[in-house]
Parts: structure tokens; sequence; C-alpha cells
């Protein structure tokens, strides 16, 4: 069993995907997004039940390694919420070895932080060049006082993160968007690794047919990109 600890704009929908096209794994995204609303007992019970229906039977022939991505936060879930929901799987389901959990983090806080001021204001990270704002290529003015908060708050939850990772175990694997782009295949292949999967074949899809429809580089996209060295916290990370 494992869990991809994420946050916002993390890439985190692509990991799945990847993480799902291989033979060995199952992985749903936000696994608890339909009971979103619901009540705490309900969101554990729902990821209880996640797990219970799909690991198969250990005295079966076939055996699988089955996870989620979730963010803790979002769900307002503790680390010993999650604990509670695994423990209650029940006995002849559960897997052999401890829950392994995959961290996802952003080294860079400003194109998290600018890549969710983006997709709230118009949409720019898309899909398969679905919901494409026909405007997409022209720069625009950001309010940098709100960028900068934005920042400042996905470092703050990244900080979270890394402590509520280790409250639920001392067995993770952290990685970092950048190097699921830069790096797909090593990335990849230490995730595999780590999760006990067998390595894949030349030629698999470490994209899952996700791409990037935003440039990279965001002073395509800000305009008042030069302003941002007013901002310490954005200034920071500014290239």
């Amino acid at each position: 069993m494992f869990l991809v600890l994420k946050l916002p704009r993390t890439g985190s929908t692509m990991l799945g995907k990847v993480l799902d096209s291989h033979s060995d794994i199952t992985c749903v995204n936000e696994v608890l997004n339909s009971v979103k609303d619901a009540d705490l007992q309900t969101k554990m019970a729902s990821l209880t039940d996640h797990f219970a229906t799909r690991l198969p039977n250990p005295a079966g022939p076939n055996q699988a390694i089955v996870g989620a991505t979730i963010n803790p936060f979002k769900y307002k879930l503790s680390p010993r919420h999650l604990q509670r929901a695994i423990a209650a799987i029940p006995g002849d389901r559960q897997a052999p070895e401890e829950l392994k959990i995959v961290m996802l983090l952003r080294k860079n806080k400003l194109k998290q932080a600018a890549s969710a001021y983006m997709a709230i204001e118009r949409g720019k990270w898309e899909s398969n060049l679905k919901n494409l704002d026909g405007d997409s290529n022209s720069k625009k003015w950001f309010d940098l006082g709100k960028l900068q908060w934005m920042a400042f708050k996905y470092w703050l939850q990244s900080y979270r993160l890394i402590r509520f990772t280790q409250a639920m175990s001392g067995n993770y694997l952290q990685v970092f968007y950048e190097d699921l782009l830069e790096q797909p295949e090593a990335t990849f292949g230490q995730i595999f690794d780590y999760l006990g999967a067998t390595p894949v074949s030349k030629g698999f899809d470490f994209s899952a047919g996700y791409r990037k429809i935003a440039s990279d580089d965001i002073r395509d996209a800000i305009a008042n990109y030069d302003s941002m060295r007013r901002y310490p916290f954005l200034r920071a990370y500014m290239e």
C-alpha cells in the first residue's frame, strides 16, 4: 500500500496517471474528492474502502501495489486519521509491508504560486489541450502582493507536509515536481523501485499523455515580472 501526499500545483495528476499506467500498480488520483464535503468518519471509511476493495487476497496468486494521491490539508486530515483508516482495513486484505509514502513537493514556490494564480484567473495548465484560453500566450499583469502571499503559503504548506509525512512514517520517499519533468526516467524509476514495482520497458510513457501547455519561464506570462524584485519572498525564487 502507498499514499502520495502532495500539495496543489505539484504535478500530482500526472504522477498518479503514470503510476496507474504501470502494470503492477493501481493508483487513484484525489481518492477522497467524492467525499470532500462529508464528515470525518465518512472520509476515513472511504479511504479504508479504497484499499480494502483493491488489495488482492494474500492467499491468491496475484499481488498488486495499491495507492492513491491525497492532499491531507484539503480534507482536514491528520496523520492519526490516515493511520486509523489504514489500520481499519480487514486483516485478510492488508499488505504485508508497512504503508509506503511518496511525498511530492515543488522546489520553486514562485512558479507553484504563479501556476495556481493563472489557474484561478484563466486556466493555463490543462491536459490534452482542453479548455485552453484563446489568449493563453499573452502576458498578464499580476497582483504581486497576492502572488507573494500565495508563494509564502505554499512554502508554509510544504513545511507542514514534511512534518505531516514524518509523523506518518519514517519510510517515505521525497520527490520534486521539477525532477519529474527534467529527469522523468530516473525519477519514476526511483519511485517504482521504492514501491517494489518491476522495471518498465523501453518506450514507457513517463507523461501519461499529459504535456505542459504554458511556458515554464514565467517571464513569458507575467508582464510585471521585473517589479517582483521589490517583493523579498518572490525575489528569492526569481531566475
